[in-house]
């Protein structure tokens, strides 16, 4: 299975500031924080270092080895954040 993070902000650069490899899906709720290594790029756009978890879709897909599974993890901003 393969998590991929979304967010609704364009300026996350999504795969420089989310971890990849997830193996663990997130639930609903949970937070996740974005990589050590980029947390000074996400202060100086002004964005939060740390977001929840929205939504989680299952889809689908085609590779090389056959169908697999893709957990799509929707962030946004904390609400405390807003």
């Amino acid at each position: 299975m393969e998590v991929v993070f979304k967010t609704n902000n364009s300026v996350y650069k999504v795969h420089f500031c989310f971890p990849e490899n997830f193996e663990i899906i997130p639930r609903i709720g949970e937070k996740i924080r974005v990589r050590t290594g980029t947390e000074t790029y996400c202060r100086a756009e002004g964005l939060p270092v740390v977001l929840e978890v929205v939504d989680v879709e299952y889809r689908e897909a085609l590779g090389e080895m056959g169908y697999f599974t893709v957990a799509y993890v929707s962030l946004d901003y904390i609400k405390e954040n807003k």
